[in-house]
């Protein structure tokens, strides 16, 4: 079992100690990984070893060398659904008749089977090929292999220090140790340190085990996360950190701003200055799921990097997968490196409708996995070879790299059915709207960077894009709630970009209808979060909450952008310009009836505006809406001199030429920072909603597209206001399509 090992240093005395505590360790699995590959990983944990041939990392090191595989840094382990006969011939041993016996409280097995120990990585490489030929027992993988990290520093199993550590339990040397117990609680932390409520610098702490844990990781509300286990160097919590400074304890406990900029402590010293040497905790296991794949590596920055986008080579390669799972139109095949392949289901035979197309390019099972100081991703695809249709298989398309937002964006392109284009933009898409959100977000705000967050309803439209200065305002994200609530990435993206939210306020747009009560809750249970919920009886008031709460706050100029309840096209065209800051101000997007706006949103807005653009043509904001704004602004438009009003329309034909009339009108001079390409159909704007705050921000202008760029957009693109871009190009949305793309791409020489 793994030890705790103290050597207790005083004068000419010397104290050996040794308690028999295992620590707790995370398991990284990896699924469907290729034979060689785990032989790869089993010779070179066995390979590397501690610097004294004395060492384990499991028990006190003793006078005499000890096994050659228990001189490894790692423990390689076997799992088998079935007892291996002969298993000494495969340099396999019971794992209970070896030092490793007590990993299995660690590393807990699948029931029914059989681990065992690996002594020699040539031996065992017969018997990971042959448990290929049944890979399957009743859905679960028959072969794994786990790489456990023993624990290791400077090439050591143990480490000495003159700092207290932590035990698991009760203390049995006050002058050195300190409890686990004593700091599983934030309540517990904070009186350490002497903070009391409503200050805290601790978020959450979670202990593990509950009961005398071996573990605790606490996250501060500065967002850092902390993990000690059993023998890490105990932390002071009176001498909190900053980044690169002291903080003094009194001004923690005086203002909760001060609490929260701790990211780290300093350690507790051991009385008299004595030295301990201390065994390491285990490090992470990592358990590798045999399959009987073809491996082809590649490496993510010949395909795509956000930098660059995608290169011939990687459309080459992603194009034709997604082809061949989108319709039969390629036969549900495609041709790899000059083979032609079928899909095929999991019986060995070819799909034979989308469904099953899908499920043979194994998306929903790809993962990406942290690999060393980079990311891997794997892609599964079985196929039958067109040329000899015995020769059932699956490719692994393995690809490698240093950024894991490069391999997010290639999986959601896989996993979505538009053709990738070559060029240089950025792609905002995730596989559904809230995801799309998600995305936006995360290109908008670095980690912590965001203050508050806005949430909008998945099918409110006009809510969400009237949100946009709200956001914009309160330097926060919009993020999408479903008729559950707001899902897992969202909550996750709230978590990465927000600062603290503990009683700080947040918003929902639209009533309870478009953003459910799940939604309010979620915000208040898990982030501790004030939900202020701007709503009305209808789109027309929800906008008017909204104008409400950016004056009542200051940070509303005295311009409107008003639209009509059926031009979400319109409010989408706007939405970038409405959120833009001027001296810390927004223009709210006013949403109205298309017949005029009543009587009660005049009076209000009375004395508050003193410009206004009504966006769209009169069948969604009749010319009744330009009378009633103008009287609200008071003023008479001056003969035809049209730079005298202060009332101005902009529209076009069609929703296209009405987007262009607020490009022209707003990025003439100064000119757009760069784009964001959407799609203009109704039934996809909603993928877009998100986008006006991240658009204002970065002083992009937004284009709506159909399914191709037409004759007047073209023209802007080559001659007109867009002309030259070359920087900030962004798709937003999965939906738009991929001759838009493309035409952009060679208009602006991208």
């Amino acid at each position: 079992m793994k030890k705790q090992i103290a050597v207790l240093m005083a004068a000419a005395t010397a104290v050996t100690t040794v308690a028999p505590v295992l620590a707790s360790a995370d398991t990284i699995k990896h699924d469907n990984v290729s034979i060689g590959e785990v032989e790869a990983k089993i010779a070179a944990a066995l390979a590397d070893k501690y610097a004294s041939d004395k060492e384990d990392g499991i028990r006190v090191p003793g006078p005499d060398a000890v096994k050659g595989y228990e001189n490894s840094k790692y423990a390689v382990i076997v799992d088998a659904d079935a007892a291996v006969t002969d298993a000494e011939a495969y340099g396999l041993v019971p794992v209970a008749n070896t030092i490793y016996s007590g990993l299995a409280e660690a590393t807990p097995a699948v029931a029914g089977h059989v681990r065992y120990v690996v002594t020699d990585a040539a031996k065992v490489k017969n018997l990971i090929e042959k448990r290929m030929s049944s890979p399957l027992v009743t859905g679960v993988k028959a072969t794994s292999v786990l790489i456990v990290d023993k624990g290791v520093k400077d090439n050591k199993s143990t480490y000495t220090t003159k700092n207290k550590h932590y035990v698991a339990g009760a203390v049995t040397d006050a002058d050195t140790q300190v409890s686990l117990n004593d700091i599983a609680t934030s309540g517990q932390i904070d009186a350490l340190a002497g903070v009391v409520a409503p200050v805290s610098f601790v978020k959450t702490v979670t202990p593990e085990p509950t009961t005398n844990p071996t573990k605790v990781t606490i996250e501060l509300k500065s967002g850092k996360k902390i993990e000690v286990n059993v023998n890490s160097e105990a932390l002071d919590f009176t001498a909190p950190k900053a980044e690169k400074q002291d903080l003094t304890l009194e001004a923690v406990r005086n203002s909760q701003a001060v609490a929260d900029q701790v990211v780290d402590f300093a350690k507790i010293a051991n009385v008299g200055g004595v030295s301990r040497t201390l065994d390491l905790p285990l490090g992470d296991t990592h358990e590798y799921v045999l399959d009987d794949v073809e491996v082809h590596e590649i490496a993510v920055p010949t395909v795509y990097t956000k930098a660059e986008g995608y290169s011939k080579a990687g459309a080459d390669l992603i194009n034709p997968l997604i082809r061949a799972k989108r319709d039969n139109k390629a036969d549900y095949s495609f041709n790899y490196k000059g083979v032609n392949y079928a899909l095929a289901t999991n019986a060995g035979v070819k799909v034979a409708n989308d469904a099953q197309a899908e499920a043979a390019v194994d998306t929903a099972n790809a993962k990406i996995d942290v690999a060393g100081d980079g990311y891997v991703l794997r892609l599964n695809v079985r196929v039958l070879d067109k040329n000899d249709k015995d020769r059932f298989k699956t490719l692994q398309f393995k690809f490698e790299g240093k950024t894991q937002q490069d391999l997010v964006r290639v999986l959601n392109d896989l996993k979505g059915k538009n053709e990738v284009v070559v060029g240089k933009f950025v792609k905002l898409a995730g596989s559904d709207r809230a995801a799309t959100a998600v995305e936006v977000s995360k290109e908008r705000f670095g980690y912590k960077e965001a203050d508050s967050v806005v949430v909008v309803g998945a099918n409110a439209l006009i809510d969400g894009l009237s949100a946009a200065p709200l956001a914009a305002a309160k330097n926060a994200p919009v993020l999408i709630a479903g008729k559950n609530g707001l899902d897992n990435g969202s909550l996750a993206e709230i978590e990465r970009a927000c600062k603290d939210l503990s009683n700080k306020t947040v918003y929902i747009v639209g009533g309870e209808n478009s953003v459910p009560y799940a939604a309010k809750k979620q915000l208040e249970e898990k982030f501790g979060a004030v939900v202020v919920r701007l709503a009305g009886d209808d789109r027309y008031d929800t906008s008017l909450e909204v104008d409400h709460r950016l004056v009542k706050d200051a940070q509303a100029s005295t311009t409107r952008f008003v639209v009509g309840g059926n031009g979400a096209a319109d409010a989408m065209s706007a939405s970038a310009v409405a959120a833009k800051k001027t001296a810390g101000k927004v223009s709210p997007i006013l949403v109205v009836k298309k017949d005029g706006i009543k009587a009660t949103t005049r009076t209000y807005l009375a004395g508050k505006v003193a410009q206004a653009y009504v966006v769209g043509g009169t069948s969604t904001a009749s010319t009744q809406v330009f009378k009633d704004i103008e009287k609200v602004i008071n003023q008479t438009p001056a003969g035809n001199n049209a730079a005298d009003n202060k009332v101005k329309r902009l529209s076009g034909e069609d929703r296209y030429a009405t987007n262009l009339a607020v490009i022209n009108e707003f990025y003439a001079n100064p000119k757009a920072n760069g784009l964001a390409v959407v799609s203009g159909k109704t039934q996809y704007l909603v993928d877009a909603q998100t986008a006006g705050a991240f658009a204002a921000d970065r002083g992009l202008a937004v284009l709506l597209t159909a399914d191709k760029l037409n004759k007047d957009q073209e023209d802007t693109l080559a001659n007109g206001v867009l002309k030259g871009l070359r920087t900030n190009i962004y798709q937003v949305g999965g939906v738009v399509s991929n001759d838009v793309m493309k035409s952009v791409v060679d208009i602006l020489g991208l």
